[in-house]
């Protein structure tokens, strides 16, 4: 499962920091995987979180996890979200707003999907796609556009 969360009390951004699990030790740090704002800015949309668990869940897949762990989605979509929650996640909020689109400066924000281990990454390094993609993610293409952070 990989997690992000933010993090800095910085006005003009926020840290979204990457952390995946480690067998049964929880989650792990891995750093920033981009840097979006904390409030509403020119050209920026709301990036909404949803949570998955074993006992939210009215889909009726088996999900086996060392820890039971929850899958995290991040979307920018309306409609994404709606679907989501009426098919059991829940609604984690907003957590910060990231670009529409290219003109202000900001990198695409790939999310990918792995059906078997019930996992969503997200990653502005092509590279990091490219090898998420070897290991049996599946690309279901850009969020938004953010500054890229550390994790590559």
């Amino acid at each position: 499962d990989h997690f992000y969360t933010t993090e800095g009390d910085h006005k003009s951004h926020t840290s979204l920091i990457n952390e995946a699990t480690d067998s049964l030790e929880g989650y792990i740090p891995q750093g920033t995987a981009a840097f979006i704002f904390p409030s509403h800015e020119i050209n920026t949309i709301p990036l909404y979180q949803l949570d998955l668990s074993l006992l939210s869940s009215k889909n009726q897949r088996q999900r086996t996890s060392k820890l039971g762990v929850k899958d995290h989605f991040y979307t920018t979509s309306i409609s994404e979200r709606e679907e989501l929650l009426s098919l059991g996640w829940q609604d984690a909020g907003t957590v910060g707003y990231i670009f529409r689109d290219a003109r202000s400066g900001g990198v695409p924000f790939f999310r990918l999907h792995h059906v078997e281990k019930e996992d969503h990454l997200y990653t502005v390094s092509q590279s990091e796609k490219d090898r998420a993609t070897r290991r049996g993610y599946r690309s279901e293409g850009m969020v938004g556009f953010v500054y890229p952070g550390s994790v590559y």
